[in-house]
């Protein structure tokens, strides 16, 4: 679950950085990491300051703890806050998307 986590947050931080520098052609090529950015944007961004700071900051506590699990509680809390706002945002936009359509069924 911790290398699930650490690659999702590495892949939105790879992106966040590339954007900064303006790489365009970053969306065509590395478009995992492009998509994983976008997500935390999308549904972060006006509720977490300085996300692409975040975004470093979960990345590197996640590698100390997976490298020897000595962390700072603040920091530990920090990942925490940030997982946990995703997770509600997504939880959220899933309560509120409209339901599929019914579709017309014909027996045999």
């Amino acid at each position: 679950m911790l290398d699930g986590l650490l690659e999702i947050v590495s892949d939105a931080d790879r992106g966040s950085g590339a954007l900064r520098e303006h790489g365009l052609t970053f969306a065509l090529d590395e478009r995992c990491a492009f998509e994983r950015y976008s997500l935390f944007v999308r549904y972060l961004e006006d509720s977490v300051d300085d996300l692409p700071r975040r975004l470093s900051e979960a990345r590197e506590t996640l590698q100390l703890i997976g490298a020897s699990g000595d962390v700072s509680r603040e920091c530990a809390a920090s990942v925490g806050d940030l997982l946990a706002r995703l997770l509600g945002a997504l939880e959220r936009d899933r309560a509120f998307a409209p339901l599929a359509t019914v579709r017309d069924v014909h027996y045999n």
